[in-house]
């Protein structure tokens, strides 16, 4: 198979990567040890069958496929470096001529990202005032000449909106950027989805959470427009995001603020890549924001991402003041979105099931926006003509859809009132 290859590696090597993914307080599939009669045909042959199981369990949960470990562990020949290193040197040159800002302590592992590193700094004329340096390389995705890359992160600080978090200082090289934000100690919208310490490591935080509580109503909705009208800003002046998720978030009292800009400019892979990359029909950047806004959706409505894309069927609400504890059909995600704009939208209980047992939406409410659906389409499974069934004679009288696609039309036909 063209996505698989093989690792040697001894039984010891297994017993330390296991070790090292304890942190994530999952219980992970390592078959135990044998000190006697270890070398049998037999045992050997189980063995190797359930390491390969172990391997399956770990390459199939998303962050633990994309944790530091794993990654030496599988392809030690591409992932061998020092990044915590390498992030200091090239922080240190860059402060060379700038002594304004001093590093405190690395943030190890606070992030996902294997070439990404995270400092806690402050500013040699306001020592109190706690900051978070973010290193990174460049990408394999970036697409400006290096000069306008230079220069588009040096113009992040002048970029300000209520829902985008603070730069205080960028600066780039030609192989690399560093951001300065304020630290806050209250953490991302993840953190208090999963009542997790900003600075413990990702594995920690939000691997295997203790108590799985989505958020209320009133907060999925009053957050889902925060960042619908940020994204929507991004999309009117050409900057497409790309890198929603509940850790891009950060949370100041009541209000949400995208952070990490600088990832599009840099050119690195989306958090959700290998989610959307399955789908041919989510093939721009603005049908990412809406695919990565689906997920954050669902994650904010149960405390945890989905399993897996499609979702055949919704989970019971863990907050009773979503709904209860029911399944959410494909009608109800449209009424959380209708209302995340303020849109009335006719008929939007008329939630049947196609031929593949998957939900499908029945509008007659022309200009209910293809945007709306897809992300139904994203969390279900279900097919365009399935969600933007607008009846014909027998059904709704002849109604006809219309399929206006994209962020650009989210927040359109009105939104809810402050």
């Amino acid at each position: 198979m063209e996505n698989s290859w093989q690792v040697i590696r001894r039984y010891s090597d297994f017993d330390m990567l296991n070790n090292s993914l304890q942190i994530s307080s999952l219980s992970l599939p390592l078959p135990p040890k044998k000190l006697i009669g270890n070398m049998d045909r037999e045992f050997i042959a189980e063995r190797q069958k359930g390491l390969q199981n172990y391997l399956n369990f770990i390459t199939s949960n998303h962050i633990l496929s994309n944790c530091e470990v794993v990654k030496k562990f599988l392809d030690p020949n591409n992932y061998s470096a020092n990044y915590t290193e390498i992030a200091l040197q090239q922080v240190s040159m860059f402060f060379r001529s700038d002594p304004r800002y001093e590093v405190v302590e690395p943030l190890k592992d606070i992030g996902w990202r294997l070439r990404k590193r995270n400092f806690l700094m402050r500013c040699k004329n306001q020592p109190k005032e706690h900051l978070v340096l973010s290193w990174a390389d460049l990408g394999p995705d970036k697409y400006l000449q290096d000069k306008d890359f230079q220069c588009a992160i040096k113009l992040l600080p002048s970029l300000t909106h209520p829902y985008i978090y603070r730069v205080t200082f960028a600066t780039a090289s030609e192989s690399s950027a560093l951001v300065i934000r304020p630290f806050n100690d209250k953490g991302t919208l993840k953190d208090l989805i999963y009542k997790a310490k900003p600075k413990d490591p990702f594995l920690k935080k939000y691997c295997n959470p203790r108590k799985i509580q989505g958020l209320d109503l009133p907060q999925i909705k009053t957050f889902g427009r925060q960042i619908l009208e940020v994204l929507k800003f991004l999309h009117d002046r050409g900057f497409p995001y790309g890198h929603l998720h509940a850790s891009n978030v950060m949370l100041e009292g009541e209000t949400c603020r995208l952070m990490d800009l600088e990832n599009s400019l840099l050119g690195l892979p989306s958090y959700y890549r290998s989610y959307f990359s399955q789908f041919r029909k989510i093939n721009t950047l603005e049908s990412i924001d809406v695919h990565c806004f689906g997920h954050l959706l669902y994650e904010m409505t149960y405390g945890r991402p989905p399993d897996s894309i499609p979702v055949d069927q919704f989970p019971p609400a863990p907050s009773m003041s979503v709904g209860g504890p029911r399944i959410f059909t494909a009608g109800w995600w449209c009424r959380l979105i209708a209302d995340l704009q303020g849109w009335v939208v006719v008929q939007a209980d008329m939630v049947r099931s196609s031929g593949r047992g998957r939900p499908w939406v029945a509008e007659q409410a022309g200009g209910c926006g293809w945007w709306r659906l897809w992300l139904v389409k994203t969390l279900s499974g279900a097919q365009p003509e399935d969600l933007f069934h607008v009846g014909g004679p027998a059904e709704s009288g002849g109604g006809q859809a219309s399929c206006a696609c994209g962020v650009s039309h989210m927040l359109q036909g009105g939104v809810l009132d402050s």
